[in-house]
């Protein structure tokens, strides 16, 4: 989910932000996230966690992102590629 995200310009994200200066943010928000290892690391899974408290005060979501992914595993396995 973390890698769409970093590469998605998400709608709802920019909805729920108000502005598409939100697209640069969460693109340093995964760079970062990655850059500590990301799920495979303890660093990595605190930084995520302190950045859902951050999504959840700011009322953001990357829902787009997340619908890029389920299309994916979807097409995925309908196709035989999972």
């Amino acid at each position: 989910l973390m890698k769409i995200a970093a590469t998605l310009e998400d709608s709802t994200l920019i909805k729920r932000a108000k502005t598409p200066d939100v697209l640069a943010e969460m693109k340093e928000w995964t760079s970062i996230y990655f850059k500590l290892g990301g799920s495979h690391t303890e660093q990595g899974m605190k930084y995520l966690y302190d950045l859902d408290r951050l999504f959840i005060e700011r009322n953001l979501s990357i829902g787009g992102s997340a619908d890029t992914l389920i299309l994916t595993i979807f097409i995925g396995q309908l196709t035989g590629l999972l």
